[in-house]
């Protein structure tokens, strides 16, 4: 792909977002750095940097420098980036090892000795915008009893295309000297300058990637009791995941744990709870090889997940909204003490009452789908009826996938 360049040969993705991208990715892979003591306190920043490099990298690739504007703002947004990668790379304790580079612009000082190139640019901020009446950074570049001032950058240096810099106006002058002068660089060095800094991220990147193999092999040092009941079991599994910060597993264990505990009022529900019982409980071996691998990211895809959240078949047009909505509103947080009445069922789409709603759809589901398989009385617990709804849901799969042999006896 041919690469778009503006009027001083500005190509518009010098600074590879990508970097950014995969840091990024590294730190919102795990919960650590949000919610970990050795490393929560580092999330603001780390959270200001990434945002701020974003939008710095942004500018500086679509920059088209024309107006001595443009040039002003490309020096303020390289001066974030340095900032923000400075800061970064302080608070990670990494060593910053462009701190003594000189490789981009080569100055020297009044003595004559090489100056860093973040000196260099510091002392440029301040000339340029930061200080233009009265320069106050760089003293290596300022004589005792000097005062300086800038009345322009320059965008356009009229004797040598894609050269950039800043006027200066000195209270000293000399013999061959009225002090006035130009201090140049070219602008492919001050882009040179400002990628080197911004590929840091890619170093701060690796940092993180070790901060969190190292909190993992910790973790990886406990290992799930798989001794005891089911229950016991998915207790231990559910510690272990909050200990790792990871919420979503969480609900979704607290929801496997509701199946076993949960009693049957209904004795001819018994065997076919048990049946969806004894299927999730096959799946809980893997469940734990994966928890004692620190691999959670697998949770997301595996038989223990289907099981306990089994696929709404489609059936027919309405049941997802109708289970959505048996899940919804027949819960206790919900219903706040509230019982099941026959006039629920009469209950429009209009009605204020989230709970009749909930029955309404459920009445629906018993006689479009769950009556072949589950028996549901109004007045079970709401708990018990999310249960059945999902065996339902599940004996219907298995029949469908005719893997009703493969559910253990």
């Amino acid at each position: 792909m041919e690469k778009r360049k503006g009027e001083l040969g500005l190509d518009k993705t010098f600074l590879d977002l990508k970097r950014l991208s995969r840091f990024r990715e590294a730190v919102n892979k795990t919960e650590i750095f949000y919610h970990s003591s050795e490393e929560k306190h580092n999330w603001n920043l780390i959270c200001a940097v990434m945002d701020r490099l974003g939008s710095a990298a942004e500018f500086l690739n679509r920059s088209d420098i024309k107006t001595e504007e443009d040039l002003i703002c490309f020096f303020v947004f390289t001066d974030i980036i340095y900032s923000c990668i400075t800061e970064l790379f302080k608070t990670l304790h990494l060593d910053y090892k462009l701190k003594d580079d000189s490789s981009c612009f080569n100055k020297t000082d009044l003595e004559g000795s090489a100056v860093s190139d973040d000196l260099f640019m510091k002392y440029i901020r301040s000339l340029s915008y930061a200080h233009s009446l009265g320069a106050r950074e760089g003293r290596k570049f300022i004589k005792k009893g000097e005062t300086q001032y800038s009345p322009w950058v320059i965008c356009n240096y009229p004797f040598e295309k894609g050269v950039v810099g800043v006027r200066l106006y000195s209270s000293v002058t000399g013999d061959s000297w009225d002090g006035l002068r130009d201090i140049l660089f070219s602008l492919s060095d001050l882009r040179k300058y400002v990628k080197m800094r911004f590929d840091q991220i890619s170093l701060a990147r690796i940092e993180i990637e070790k901060r969190v193999q190292r909190q993992k092999e910790a973790w990886g040092k406990r290992k799930i009791n798989r001794e005891g009941t089911t229950t016991d079991v998915l207790n231990d599994i559910s510690l272990v995941l909050k200990e790792r910060y990871e919420d979503g597993p969480c609900l979704l264990l607290d929801d496997a744990i509701d199946v076993f505990s949960i009693r049957s009022s209904d004795p001819r529900n018994d065997r076919v709870i048990e049946k969806y019982r004894r299927y999730i409980a096959s799946t809980i071996p893997q469940v734990c090889d994966m928890v004692d691998a620190v691999n959670e990211d697998a949770l997301n895809d595996c038989e223990f997940c289907k099981a306990v959240t089994p696929d709404i078949p489609e059936i027919y047009n309405g049941i997802g909204y109708q289970l959505e909505k048996i899940y919804s509103y027949l819960t206790d947080d919900e219903a706040h003490g509230q019982k099941f009445r026959k006039e629920m069922l009469e209950s429009g789409p209009q009605t204020d009452s989230d709970l009749a709603w909930g029955f309404v759809q459920l009445s629906h589901f018993k006689e479009r789908f769950s009556d072949k398989y589950v028996q549901i009385d109004y007045s079970m617990p709401y708990p018990e009826i999310r249960l059945l709804v999902k065996v339902a849901i599940f004996l219907y799969n298995c029949e469908k996938k005719k893997t009703n042999e493969d559910v253990p006896n």
